[in-house]
């Protein structure tokens, strides 16, 4: 099987949905041992796309932690390092 995609193509055209759903993950996978690096790179890059969406939960919760962040610099609780002091450490 080979897989020519560019990013943003639809991917219905590349890969044909009929022959996946009687594929196990171990048959699926088998059938990349064919590819060349470059076609199971870009594969590889699908998926990981697709698992890379947005999760409302999670943004909340990521929204109220700058908040209380940011709340927490303004009133002193927290003091900011400065870049230099952060990359000491580090050193």
């Amino acid at each position: 099987m080979r897989i020519g995609y560019r990013r943003g193509q639809n991917l219905d055209k590349v890969l044909p949905h009929e022959m996946l759903p009687n594929m196990t993950i171990k048959e699926l996978f088998n059938q990349t041992k064919s590819m060349k690096p470059l076609e199971k790179a870009k594969l590889v890059d699908l998926i990981l796309a697709d698992l890379d969406k947005p999760d409302a939960e999670v943004e909340g919760a990521w929204l109220k932690e700058i908040q209380r962040r940011k709340q927490n610099l303004k009133t002193g609780r927290t003091k900011a390092l400065s870049y230099q002091t952060v990359m000491g450490k580090y050193k």
